[in-house]
């Protein structure tokens, strides 16, 4: 009777084993625990009427950043009225970026933002920045030549970049 009981729970144990193989553990990806690097270039709401519409993207340095993504995002572009990020979840990343820099060339005569985060040694995003807001705007010409100040997009005069 003993032998019984020995072999019944070893089937037992073995049976729980088992099923606890079978099944599949969810992996869940953490962030990391860097934080977001500081925007330095363009300053927020800066407004620009550079043609072809260059932009040299800067942030600082994170200490222990094996790397950065950017996430740039454009109003009006994929839907009347509406940020690409909203309307279909994500705007345009660059991912596995090395430099602390990123030179982008901007779609059009509009509003965009900008965001960055550092990535881990383990390939992990830290946390994103804060958007940061610019426009393109068309240069326009006066009667007497010169450039004339437009209105800036965000409702107040905001920088004027180059």
């Amino acid at each position: 009777m003993q032998r019984w009981r020995e072999a019944r729970y070893a089937v037992l144990g073995a049976l729980v084993f088992l099923a606890a193989c079978s099944q599949r553990q969810a992996r869940v990806t953490r962030t990391g625990n860097l934080p977001a690097p500081a925007l330095v270039a363009p300053r927020d709401k800066a407004v620009f009427t550079n043609h072809p519409r260059t932009l040299r993207f800067a942030w600082s340095r994170v200490p222990q950043a094996a790397g950065y993504g950017v996430e740039i995002d454009c109003y009006g572009c994929c839907a009347r009225d509406r940020w690409c990020s909203d309307a279909q979840g994500m705007g345009y990343i660059v991912p596995q970026l090395t430099a602390i820099t990123y030179t982008f060339t901007f779609w059009g005569d509009q509003e965009g933002r900008w965001r960055v985060w550092a990535v881990d040694a383990r390939s992990r995003p830290g946390i994103k920045s804060e958007w940061s807001g610019f426009a393109f705007r068309a240069a326009r010409q006066e009667a007497n030549g010169t450039d004339a100040e437009k209105p800036s997009p965000f409702g107040t005069a905001g920088p004027k970049g180059h």
